[in-house]
């Protein structure tokens, strides 16, 4: 299990024959470095690490196997019939991906196996559609369509692309992790200019007032009164002096909850051959299995272990 996190790490003390150790290293050098500042950062960090890990396992090693994307299979499989509109279509992904075409260009040969992700579109259309031996006109139905095929960890092996999908889904969570940790390192940067502001402005005034008895009262204004209070708002663990604390804490709760975060979901759509949805398998209608790679962000894409032709 991930062994280019080991290939990272190879030259730490231990880690090359620790996994778990050099997951951790990858993930604080992957947010912010500075949480090896935490006294214990790496017994805090290992059970979130294992967790990670073991749930990667899970999901990847669980999926379907590898979808074969010779053209020449094109009309005998309902798989590649929903995915590419065309034979041609086919072809065309294989020939412009720019990943296979990297790994063919510094390997000198075509990966064999990869990881397809594809996004699913589904749109409502206006058709003719028979009920019995009456054709009706103006009938909505739902066409589905894959568009934006890329691939993704070419190998030379089905198992070598399950190890890369896994560390790139690690990597995955530890961005997650950062964006989280870059929200928090925005508030409280804020809140240090907030906070000097407002300390100007009450110094600005009880000078003023020392110099000038009858002198009017010089009121913070109202933004910066918001802006303090905002300040007060943010949770006290945001405090410079437990701010590597915060840190770690929001890697370590991404990566012991991994299912919150990153998954897959199985599940299965009828269409016929003109990309139309259906209710049940019947005629030129087949079933289509799905693998539907989801994150926290909203983002969801059809994903697919495939072979490629040589």
């Amino acid at each position: 299990m991930l062994s280019f996190i080991q290939s990272m790490f190879s030259s730490h003390s231990g880690t090359e024959k620790d996994p778990i150790a050099a997951a951790i290293e990858q993930a604080v050098e992957g947010t912010d470095p500075w949480i090896r500042g935490v006294s214990g950062y790496k017994k805090k960090l290992r059970p979130a690490a294992e967790r990670a890990l073991a749930y990667l396992d899970e999901q990847v090693d669980g999926m379907a196997p590898s979808l074969s994307l010779e053209p020449s299979g094109y009309s005998a499989d309902p798989r590649l019939r929903a995915f590419f509109i065309s034979a041609g279509a086919l072809r065309k992904v294989l020939d412009s991906d720019p990943c296979l075409a990297d790994y063919q260009q510094k390997q000198g040969k075509t990966p064999a196996y990869a990881l397809l992700s594809m996004i699913k579109q589904e749109k409502t259309v206006f058709g003719a559609a028979m009920t019995g031996d009456v054709i009706l006109h103006d009938v909505a139905q739902i066409t589905v369509s894959f568009e934006n095929h890329h691939f993704f960890a070419p190998s030379e092996s089905d198992q070598a692309t399950r190890e890369k999908i896994k560390d790139l889904a690690f990597e995955r969570l530890l961005h997650l992790a950062l964006k989280r940790i870059s929200i928090l390192k925005t508030e409280c940067a804020g809140k240090e200019r907030r906070n000097a502001l407002l300390q100007a402005n009450v110094g600005l005034q009880q000078h003023l007032r020392r110099g000038m008895d009858d002198s009017p009262h010089i009121a913070v204004p109202v933004q910066d009164m918001a802006q303090a209070q905002l300040c007060r708002s943010l949770p006290e663990n945001a405090r410079e002096d437990r701010i590597l604390d915060a840190y770690l804490e929001i890697l370590r709760d991404v990566l012991i909850r991994p299912e919150d975060h990153l998954w897959i979901s199985r599940e299965s759509i009828i269409v016929d051959r003109m990309g139309i949805k259906r209710r049940e398998v019947q005629g030129d209608a087949s079933e289509v299995p799905l693998n539907m790679l989801s994150n926290s962000e909203g983002r969801s894409h059809a994903v697919s272990l495939v072979t490629l032709p040589r």
